[in-house]
């Protein structure tokens, strides 16, 4: 994984979003966005549907094609590793219907996450009201991304040498996110015990408020209307 995807360098402070709103609006916006495309139907209406909701929050932020496209192919990766499985359970259209829904998903997260740099999560998750302790965790893993993309060198060749074929399973994604949170703890705990723990909340401003509110508004319509089609 390359951690330069992610450590701020790519972030779009010029956005029309990122001109209006603070971290905590947008990480709102996100969220709401987010759980409206993975809980539409799965359906023609519902693919349409979260395709817009996709394009709405593209056209606000505008992020930078490459590195948008490179975090949308480790993404993708993801997607096929965890929907995989549903292609023999529940047939291919089911399973393809799941993993677009999760790649829209996904790729809307990625959009905001080109405006929001690690430093800034943290502060972000606490001003939108998220406890101190788990904001201050995830700060520090997001800070670890080096290690967290070293760590799963380490684990995909442990599972070489072990004689493993095939693709990368959840089991491997699973122990790769559990090692990074232990790790995250611990470097939390010892910068909170040295006084140099996540810095406080980012406050919310009317604006983030009414973005906020517009999302998840627009997410409401769009289940209501796709239900109704559907």
């Amino acid at each position: 994984m390359n951690a330069r995807a992610f450590d701020g360098t790519n972030a779009r402070p010029d956005s029309w979003l990122s001109r209006i709103t603070t971290a905590p609006g947008r990480l709102l916006c996100c969220i709401a966005l987010v759980i409206g495309i993975a809980t539409c139907p799965l359906s023609g209406a519902g693919t349409l549907a979260s395709a817009i909701l996709f394009g709405a929050a593209a056209i606000a932020i505008a992020p930078a094609p490459r590195p948008f496209l490179r975090r949308l192919a480790y993404a993708s990766l993801v997607v096929v590793a965890l929907v995989g499985p549903f292609y023999f359970s529940v047939g291919a259209s089911a399973a393809l219907a799941r993993g677009g829904r999760a790649l829209l998903a996904s790729a809307t997260a990625l959009c905001f996450a080109a405006t929001l740099k690690p430093t800034e999560l943290g502060p972000a998750m606490r001003g939108i009201g998220v406890p101190a302790k788990l904001s201050s965790i995830i700060s520090v893993m997001m800070r670890q991304l080096t290690q967290l993309g070293e760590e799963g060198r380490r684990l995909l060749l442990a599972r070489k040498l072990r004689g493993a074929t095939g693709m990368i399973g959840p089991d491997v994604l699973a122990s790769l996110l559990v090692r990074s949170s232990r790790r995250a703890e611990k470097l939390e705990l010892a910068l909170t015990l040295r006084g140099s723990a996540a810095t406080g909340a980012i406050a919310m401003t009317a604006a983030d408020r009414a973005a906020a509110a517009s999302c998840a508004l627009a997410a409401i319509a769009t289940q209501l209307i796709v239900r109704a089609v559907h």
